[in-house]
This record gives C-alpha cells, structure tokens and sequence, in this order.
C-alpha cells in the first residue's frame, strides 16, 4: 500500500510539472534462497 501512495505521489508531481512519466522501478527484498522466484513474480503482478 504504501508503494501505491508514494508512485501516485510521484506521477502526480510529474503531471504537475507538465511533464509525462517514462517509465517506473521497483524495487524488491525477497529471500531468493528461500523461496521460489514465482512467488516474488505473483506477488509483484498481483496473482496471488
């Protein structure tokens, strides 16, 4: 949740601006040793 509020905070500066946002980045700690990598790809597209 806090993710979505910081980029819609962010976009909404770019827009102010009068500018157009390219592109974004996200940036992740997952215990990778630990756990599948699907998990982490279900996590960040939502699928779980």
């Amino acid at each position: 949740m806090y993710g979505q509020i910081a980029a819609a905070n962010s976009i909404s500066d770019i827009y102010a601006m009068g500018g157009t946002p390219l592109f974004s980045l996200n940036i992740v700690g997952f215990p990778i040793k630990d756990l599948p990598k699907e998990i982490l790809f279900q996590k960040i597209t939502r699928r779980c």
